[in-house]
């Protein structure tokens, strides 16, 4: 994980975590300019278009099959099955779906 991807990840945390800035970084032992710079950094740099960072359970394993679908195996025994022409906009919206639950 890249310094930025860590830094970012725990900028989220932060968000949801319902809890001030200075009560996560020393929850969680980092340094407060360097979350407030970290902050500043990722917040001024222009947001990518077409991926979606997704915190999902891992993968057991993932089976094509025949039909042109494919099946996604989640560790927690959940199995999806999906078109492989599923467009990027339905996936991103299951998805969404699903951490929802």
């Amino acid at each position: 994980m890249s310094p930025a991807q860590k830094w970012n990840t725990h900028i989220d945390h932060q968000a949801q975590s319902g809890m001030t800035q200075v009560e996560y970084y020393r929850k969680n032992n980092l340094h407060p300019v360097s979350f407030s710079q970290w902050k500043r950094r990722l917040r001024e740099q222009p947001q990518q278009s077409g991926f979606v960072a997704l915190d999902l359970p891992p993968v057991a394993s993932i089976q094509t099959s025949t039909d042109k679908t494919f099946r996604v195996c989640l560790a927690n025994g959940l199995e999806l099955v999906l078109p492989m022409n599923i467009g990027q906009q339905q996936l991103v919206t299951f998805i969404s779906a699903l951490k929802g639950l």
